[in-house]
């Protein structure tokens, strides 16, 4: 759940800019090659790009945020935690050993933010 120099776990996050989304946020894809506690959020954040209304991670977040309009910081009132959404999941299943991959497509909860946020 942190970066640490010594006695920490491995992890590893792959991620992709997919676009800008006004001046203040990106759409980034993110694919892991290992599965720690917060991962995304703890490495997001170490190279200065925390999440979106993260209350843990916020690694200046809501810095950037300042400069948005009035009425931007007054339609995201209603997010009350991370813009992380989770579009593919893949697994080999316990018993069978099968690969299993699970798609979804991006929330409202994302989507709203993006609208929002993608009108500068």
């Amino acid at each position: 759940m942190a970066i640490v120099a010594r006695g920490g776990k491995t992890a590893i996050t792959h991620y992709k800019v997919e676009r800008a989304v006004g001046a203040h946020a990106s759409l980034v894809s993110c694919r892991l090659e290992t599965g720690r506690t917060h991962q995304i959020r703890v490495h997001m954040t170490s190279i200065g790009h925390s999440l979106i209304c993260d209350p843990i991670y916020d690694g200046g977040a809501a810095r950037r945020l300042r400069s948005l309009t009035d009425e931007q910081k007054k339609q995201l009132k209603f997010c009350s935690y991370q813009a992380l959404h989770a579009q593919n999941i893949g697994f080999l299943h316990p018993i069978t050993r099968e690969e299993v991959d699970l798609y979804a497509k991006k929330t409202s909860y994302i989507n709203k933010i993006i609208k929002i946020l993608d009108t500068d």
